[in-house]
């Protein structure tokens, strides 16, 4: 086991890049750039000394983009402009989305407009996508510098939104939060709609603090379960969920019914998961992981517990055969096949 120990930083969010070997770890008013080795690559303190960071997301720009004193104006050079740069969007409990240049160091763009802390962000292309303490979902241009798309209102989430994410096709997206409820909005061209296209209301009945695709599957985890359901149009497409679901009657998407894979006590323990082939995996702050095999559906599906000897986790990732974990201040890393438990 490999350990990178930071100081005056209490890690909460740690990512890694799609293509490259570089991961980035969040805390506080802090981000720190490192690769699979645990190398530090640079480091980042914002001036904002009341700053605490709560969600990022890597964003590439083209180089012919640059931010004019990083306010929501942006001027056009004539660099490369067949090559990306790659970027980070960061954001907080100020509720100000921040574009760092991962290159040169400097925060280029600041986006403005939640009025409460954004708690998560996600990114396609050039723009951003942020969940906020003020109940709304915004997308954001970040050529432009603007508010695009704004979901809120008496339509929309009634409480804090939690989490989000992105299809794969890029065609819509989901949310969750602590009005109980999951939603999704369609992305209709360049333009995403504001109002749900669809809204799950029985899933769970306590706050739902996390939500992924898996291919046109929702699956979400809230206080005492993790739950499966087929996203709207689903029904049309059933094909399009392979055979992890084969032993699923046909009734079962008809029904929209959610599908549970666990009734195991989550809430304290896990805050967030991960789906990695056709395993769920989620580390939880009492040092254990839960992975949940997909392919068994039922609410007798209970997660294997595998002790990390982490007690201070808030965040993972998984790369490789490798597993990286945040303790408080420090990143481990330790071997992890997944194919030995299949």
């Amino acid at each position: 086991m490999a350990v990178l120990n930071l100081k005056n930083v209490n890690l909460v969010k740690l990512l890694s890049h799609d293509q490259y070997d570089l991961m980035a770890a969040v805390g506080h008013r802090s981000i720190v750039i490192l690769n699979s080795s645990l190398i530090q690559l640079s480091r980042y303190l914002d001036s904002d000394t009341e700053e605490k960071f709560l969600c990022a997301a890597f964003l590439e720009l083209h180089p012919s983009w640059r931010s004019i004193n990083g306010d929501n104006k942006s001027e056009k050079t004539e660099n490369d402009r067949n090559s990306s740069c790659i970027h980070l969007a960061v954001a907080g409990e100020s509720g100000l989305v921040k574009i760092l240049n991962l290159k040169t160091g400097r925060i280029v763009q600041i986006l403005r407009g939640h009025t409460g802390a954004i708690t998560c962000i996600k990114t396609v292309g050039n723009k951003v996508i942020t969940g906020s303490y003020d109940s709304s979902i915004r997308v954001w241009d970040v050529v432009t510098g603007e508010c695009t798309t704004t979901m809120g209102g008496i339509l929309c989430h009634r409480d804090v939104v939690l989490a989000i994410d992105i299809h794969r096709h890029h065609h819509k997206i989901t949310s969750v939060g602590t009005d109980c409820t999951i939603r999704e909005w369609e992305l209709t061209g360049d333009e995403f709609i504001n109002k749900p296209k669809y809204e799950y209301h029985e899933i769970h009945k306590t706050h739902v603090q996390d939500v992924r695709y898996y291919g046109d599957l929702i699956i979400s985890l809230g206080n005492d379960s993790v739950a499966v359901t087929p996203s709207h149009d689903v029904l049309n497409q059933y094909e399009n969920t392979g055979d992890l679901f084969s032993n699923v009657s046909t009734d079962f998407f008809r029904d929209k019914t959610a599908l549970l894979l666990g009734r195991i006590s989550l809430y304290e323990f896990c805050r967030s998961f991960k789906v990695v082939g056709t395993f769920l995996m989620a580390v939880g702050t009492n040092g254990e992981m839960y992975l949940f095999d997909l392919r068994k559906t039922g609410e007798d599906n209970q997660p294997l517990r595998i002790s990390l000897n982490s007690g201070r986790c808030q965040d993972f990732v998984y790369v490789g055969d490798r597993i990286f974990i945040t303790d408080g201040s420090a990143i481990q890393t330790k071997l992890f096949d997944l194919n030995s438990f299949r």
